[in-house]
């Protein structure tokens, strides 16, 4: 018997604490990388897929992520408080549900850019859960398989004996509908979900995939996510930004930018900055900037 995935649900409510001060006053999932914002990004792997609908959970800076998802024609779930990944799951799920049936739930973080299709996670056997895991050796990772493929170990908590390979998780998942009634009002996905469930029994299942993937989750991380999207092109400009006298080299210049002239090299503008000084590995928003380690 095969389990179809038919609504999906992108997790966009997060404080985005380590990428500050970037996400002082621009909510993460709105970030640019490249042409479009992460949000988007996500939206576009999942309707790929044929996914639909798709709902975006919302809480830091809520007006900002409902305005830009009602504009990608996502439905919206607004938090009055942060209620973790599986808080914000529970209660997401009957807005998508469709004549009082929940459907089975595509949940992806909002952070999280892979080239991997989510199109391997729409059918599969029936199974509790499957998460997108990148194959690791035995014992490493924040994932742990068994031969056949199920979870035994999250993070660094054996659940069932048998380990034979690790992995790291994507942070996309399947869940079946039966999967609700274990959802806590507050709470994460993996220790109040995942972690209790497989102990007793659940069957969570791994779909492996080795093609690339980033956690848009640091400055690092941020800048080399635009270098990635850039490919082979030596750099990108948004429309109505000014770059007179200026040599870039992978460099993405958001909308409406304006960059003083000079050299500039693995750089990300943001829209609208206006940018005083040329410089290497940096992130550039409004009139400022922020050095990046390690880019």
């Amino acid at each position: 018997m095969l389990v179809r995935v038919t609504a999906g649900l992108i997790l966009a409510a997060g404080m985005g604490t380590r990428l500050r001060p970037l996400t002082e006053h621009v909510a993460k999932p709105l970030l640019p990388i490249g042409d479009r914002t992460v949000l988007a990004h996500v939206v576009a792997a999942m309707r790929a897929c044929e996914v639909d609908p798709i709902a975006a959970n919302a809480f830091f800076l809520a007006d900002e992520v409902a305005q830009h998802a009602g504009a990608l024609g996502l439905l919206v779930s607004r938090e009055d408080e942060l209620l973790g990944t599986a808080g914000g799951v529970r209660r997401a799920w009957p807005l998508l549900s469709r004549e009082g049936v929940r459907p089975n739930l595509l949940v992806a973080t909002g952070d999280v850019l892979t080239r991997t299709s989510f199109a391997q996670l729409l059918t599969h056997p029936t199974v509790d859960a499957t998460l997108l895991v990148e194959p690791r050796a035995c014992g490493e990772g924040n994932v742990g398989l068994d031969r056949d493929g199920f979870v035994v170990r999250l993070r660094n908590e054996p659940l069932r004996p048998g380990e034979v390979s690790g992995g790291f998780s994507l942070g996309v998942q399947c869940l079946a509908p039966s999967m609700w009634e274990h959802l806590p009002s507050k709470g994460c996905l993996v220790t109040d979900l995942y972690m209790p469930l497989i102990r007793n029994g659940a069957r969570v299942l791994a779909c492996e995939t080795a093609a690339h993937w980033i956690d848009v989750g640091t400055l690092a991380s941020y800048l080399a996510a635009n270098l990635d999207w850039l490919d082979t092109r030596l750099s990108w400009v948004g429309v109505h930004a000014a770059i007179s006298g200026t040599t870039l080299d992978q460099v993405v210049v958001g909308e409406g930018a304006r960059l003083a002239p000079g050299a500039y090299r693995r750089c990300v503008v943001l829209p609208g900055a206006r940018v005083k000084e040329p410089g290497e590995n940096r992130v550039y928003w409004d009139d400022t900037f922020v050095d990046v380690v390690h880019a």
